[in-house]
C-alpha cells in the first residue's frame, strides 16, 4: 500500500487507499516536532508505518513561510 502524508502550518493530512480499494484519510493538528503529528495521526488510522510499501511526505512549510514573510 502507499500513503501520502503533508506536514502543513495548521494541520497535517494523511491519505491511502487500502487493498480493497477504500480511501482512508485523517487529518490531525501539526505539531512541533512534526513526528508527533504523525504517530497522532497514524494512530488514529489504526496503521502503521510498516503497514506501506511506499510513503510519500510532503510539506508546505516552506511555502507558508515565503508567503507569509514569517
Amino acid at each position: 500500500m502507499r500513503m501520502g502524508i503533508d506536514v502543513g502550518g495548521t494541520f497535517t493530512d494523511f491519505v491511502y487507499i487500502t487493498k480493497e480499494k477504500e480511501m482512508k484519510y485523517s487529518k490531525v493538528l501539526t505539531t512541533y516536532p512534526p513526528e508527533e503529528g504523525i504517530r497522532s495521526g497514524l494512530s488514529e488510522l489504526r496503521v502503521s508505518l510498516k503497514d506501506f510499501n511506499f510513503v510519500s511526505p510532503s510539506t508546505t512549510l516552506g511555502l507558508n513561510a515565503l508567503v507569509t514573510k514569517r
